[in-house]
């Protein structure tokens, strides 16, 4: 077996119906061009995996598609604890037997939750839902400062467009316009937008976590999960 990677450009398209078409186009060129007194390929296949479409993998992590954002904030200590509830320390050391235990259970990635923001967004302009698991492969860190905590999260391959596909959509144009995500170089704008909203998610969830016994997480999910009344 023999696999060979292509790389392309798609513009502010998500493109892969455009590498689909210019994958074939070169099998086929390439498959005309083998001598024919060689070895000839028995099957050729558009896709076999090892590009991890649609599938985390290292592979995929380490060189995936799309678009690539970092997001990064800053937080004094006053408004830590004011607004997350939780003092920076504590979330230090969820930072740190959260790295644990990513590379205890095998993860490709560490970060909390930043599926639930990239769908939401996926969802509303018109961007393939099969991409959202590999999109959401994230690095998320926390760094304590003297005078309070750094956020980071880096994506290292959001597969989004802007035009072409779902995008097309009317509904998904009217969120795209209200983005700001329309012309030249929107899908890269789209890109840090989603960058944004998944940090700012991480960073409330990883607070909720953090405090004492993960209680403002419970409570968050007790009173919002539809089961209060259950409980009174």
């Amino acid at each position: 077996a023999c696999h060979l990677l292509y790389r392309f450009n798609t513009g502010d398209a998500c493109g892969p119906n455009m590498m689909t078409r210019n994958a074939y186009a070169l099998n086929n060129e390439i498959f005309r061009r083998l001598p024919k007194d060689g070895p000839l390929p028995v099957h050729v296949y558009l896709e076999s995996n090892m590009g991890g479409d649609k599938k985390p993998s290292w592979e995929y992590f380490n060189r995936g598609h799309g678009k690539t954002v970092l997001a990064w904030t800053w937080m004094p200590d006053a408004a830590i604890r004011h607004f997350l509830k939780v003092d920076p320390e504590e979330l230090a050391r969820l930072e740190w037997t959260g790295l644990h235990g990513a590379h205890a259970s095998g993860m490709q990635s560490f970060a909390f939750t930043p599926a639930s923001a990239i769908a939401a967004i996926f969802l509303t302009t018109g961007q393939d839902l099969g991409m959202v698991a590999t999109s959401s492969m994230a690095h998320a860190t926390i760094q304590e400062r003297p005078d309070g905590a750094s956020f980071g999260l880096q994506l290292g391959g959001i597969e989004v467009g802007t035009v072409g596909g779902g995008s097309a959509l009317p509904h998904a144009q009217s969120y795209l316009r209200l983005l700001g995500c329309q012309g030249p170089g929107s899908a890269q704008r789209l890109a840090q937008i989603i960058a944004a909203a998944a940090l700012a998610l991480e960073v409330s969830a990883s607070a909720s976590m953090a405090s004492h016994g993960s209680e403002n997480f419970f409570r968050a999910h007790l009173e919002r999960g539809g089961h209060r009344g259950q409980t009174d």
